[in-house]
């Protein structure tokens, strides 16, 4: 998987599109070329298939960029004149505005290049590529990329190139950029992530200072939109709930996963999934010997506002929407734990599993809490996992075998 970081407007569209169709016409004539009949390296790009490329962004009209640009270059005199060459001998099968289709004489053959949306109603599953370019990854939803694009590489285990620049968000393409440089430093793999910033960019194209120049005195160099577009630092702080940065300070590095405890008294959350979201159990361990009393009552018949250090200790992800199994599924886990009280999603669908669940839980004598996920119980929600957060009560496991597992890097 590569990652590339590129400042705004700074010729990416150009390089990427003119390597992508010379890849297109090259491989599969030298990999039917006698001097390389026997190299498994061109392997894949003999027989009927050249090379297959499939161009993806957020609209349809970005993932287009690329894809004319290409067109361009196909339509210039000196490619045509290369694709004529005896040795080449590429004609076109089809050319219009989504499939870019070129047979080659010589060989029964022919590379596709194809552009499509991936917007998040956009139905793009069920294609094979070699090659996958997602341009503006930085705006492509991370269910539309994992789900939908990053399996269409999976039958010839082709490369995935994201492209795009810095944003709000923390998504796969960060964290694809993340796991380049970490594997790099360790010399895991090589090089995969590339960045140019402006720096970088007026180095080649004295036109493109004079605009940084201008970006600089219409934003200003310390503002975030000159940050993110031109300097490539991402400013999540603007765009997301918590800091990354105040979020892995909270992760315990030594701490692992539990499969039940029975020493010790806990709570769980049940949020039911819908739609196309997981059903998710998460157990927590209260600091009751501990507590933190936020605010002492000024009435006898109340109690005091009192919060409590909390570790998680465990997490059930549950996908489907088979609720019998899940209820089973469900109960199970939850006897592995003694607890003292469970909160569970009593929303729309939710409110049938509730029904169902909380007399067996309340004859194990166990509290159980009904949570309706209106406007105001989420305000009230947020802020109080918002101060959790922010005064460090809130803790979980980060050991390296639990930050394996898909439960964490879904939690994170």
């Amino acid at each position: 998987e590569l990652t590339s970081l590129w400042s705004r407007q700074s010729g990416k569209s150009h390089c990427v599109a003119a390597t992508t169709i010379g890849c297109a016409i090259i491989l599969p004539v030298l990999a039917h070329s006698p001097m390389f009949i026997e190299d498994i390296r061109f392997e894949r790009f003999r027989g009927q298939k050249g090379l297959l490329v499939g161009i993806f962004a957020p609209a349809m009209h970005q993932s287009q960029i690329i894809f004319n640009k290409i067109k361009d270059f196909l339509d210039t005199e000196s490619a045509q004149l290369i694709l004529c060459e005896p040795d080449i001998n590429v004609c076109f099968d089809t050319n219009n505005g989504e499939n870019i289709v070129m047979r080659f004489g010589n060989f029964p053959a022919t590379s596709t290049i194809t552009c499509m949306s991936a917007s998040d109603k956009s139905n793009i599953e069920g294609k094979t590529y070699m090659l996958t370019i997602v341009d503006e990854s930085q705006d492509v939803g991370n269910l539309k990329y994992s789900k939908s694009i990053f399996p269409m590489s999976a039958f010839f285990n082709g490369t995935r190139m994201l492209i795009g620049t810095a944003t709000v968000k923390r998504g796969f393409f960060y964290d694809s950029i993340e796991q380049n440089k970490k594997d790099y430093a360790s010399k895991y793999r090589k090089k995969c992530h590339f960045e140019n910033d402006w720096k970088v960019v007026i180095k080649y194209n004295p036109n493109y200072e004079k605009h940084v120049k201008e970006a600089m005195r219409k934003m200003g160099p310390d503002s975030d939109e000159f940050k993110m577009s031109y300097c490539l630092q991402w400013v999540f702080e603007r765009g997301m709930f918590v800091e990354v940065d105040t979020f892995e300070a909270l992760g315990n590095t030594s701490l692992e996963l539990f499969e039940g405890d029975k020493a010790k008294k806990h709570v769980a959350g049940i949020d039911l999934g819908k739609a196309q979201d997981s059903t998710v159990v998460t157990v927590m361990e209260p600091d009751w010997e501990n507590p933190v009393i936020i605010e002492e009552s000024k009435s006898p018949d109340h109690d005091d506002y009192v919060v409590y250090n909390t570790t998680i200790k465990a997490w059930l992800e549950i996908e489907g929407d088979n609720w019998e199994k899940q209820y089973q599924i469900i109960l199970e886990f939850l006897d592995k734990w003694d607890l003292e009280r469970v909160a569970i999603d009593a929303t729309g669908v939710g409110s049938p599993m509730y029904d169902r669940l909380a007399p067996v839980l309340s004859h194990r004598g166990i509290e159980v809490i009904p949570f309706v996920f209106s406007t105001p119980a989420k305000s009230e929600l947020f802020k109080h996992y918002d101060s959790q957060i922010k005064s460090g009560r809130m803790h979980y496991p980060a050991d390296e075998q639990t930050q394996e597992t898909l439960e964490y890097q879904h939690f994170i």
